[in-house]
């Protein structure tokens, strides 16, 4: 194992004072931690967040449902996975199966974890859950007041073209969209 894997050359920032909470909301909050490594020394800003729940809900192996949604950070409507913000100590599966009848109108019989990871671990700490859901039962969609989002069951060719290129650019939904092509390609995904 090489020495920056193995961590052995890496010399880990010790923190000078006490963590300061500048902003706290209902879901995020945005820490200052004074840090110092050897001569210097710097503010790291941090947004804590609970994580989320990714759904990549397939009614079949040639059909999924995607929301389009205006994200108002971006300035953009984006093609996406269903996802959802994680409510106080709820369970990502709990959350995924909250947000998929919520954002798009389904149940899902079968629900399998697929992956976990960082979306920015470099400033936020959201740690997103990804789900396949199949066996897909229709109920109806209960959106938030504040929500604008529309689902729609989209071929998967489709999704896969428009991640090729470019038209998708929201990465939670590029890296279940190709996690489940590779492992659909493997004959993994659809057996378990």
């Amino acid at each position: 194992m090489c020495e920056c894997c193995s961590g052995s050359g890496m010399r880990k920032p010790t923190a000078v004072t006490t963590r300061r909470v500048v902003y706290q909301s209902r879901r995020i909050a945005l820490v200052l931690t004074p840090v110092r490594a050897g001569s210097h020394a710097w503010v790291h800003e941090t947004v804590r967040h609970p994580g989320s729940a990714v759904i990549l809900p397939l009614l079949d192996s040639e059909h999924l449902v995607m929301v389009r949604q205006y994200r108002r950070t971006v300035r953009r409507t984006l093609w996406e996975l269903p996802a959802g913000t994680l409510d106080g100590g709820e369970s990502p599966l709990h959350c995924a199966r909250r947000e998929l009848e919520e954002e798009v109108g389904f149940q899902a019989r079968r629900w399998r974890r697929l992956h976990q990871f960082y979306p920015a671990p470099g400033l936020l700490t959201e740690r997103m859950t990804l789900f396949l859901a199949t066996d897909l039962v229709k109920t109806r969609q209960r959106l938030m007041e504040d929500e604008r989002l529309e689902a729609r069951v989209v071929r998967t060719a489709q999704a896969w073209s428009w991640a090729r290129q470019g038209t998708i650019i929201d990465g939670k939904t590029l890296l279940g969209l190709y996690w489940w092509r590779q492992h659909r390609w493997a004959g993994r995904l659809l057996r378990a």
